[in-house]
């Protein structure tokens, strides 16, 4: 196998990542979204989650805050 190079990152190496999930009237969906968020097998240390309230009619700020 080749050395990486700039292009090509180490096969070990995990970015950082930021995953949006905007929400629009999810309340109800919200206990089953966060426990598929955190079933996922990213590394925790490298995602960051950022659930966003789309301006909701229903209890979604709530839930989320």
């Amino acid at each position: 196998m080749a050395p990486p190079t700039d292009s090509q990152p180490h096969p070990s190496f995990i970015p950082k990542v930021s995953v949006v999930v905007p929400i629009y009237n999810g309340a109800a969906d919200i206990p089953d979204l966060i426990q598929c968020l955190f079933s996922q097998t990213y590394p925790k240390d490298q995602v960051k989650y950022l659930l966003v309230d789309n301006n909701s009619r229903d209890r979604t700020f709530d839930v989320l805050y």
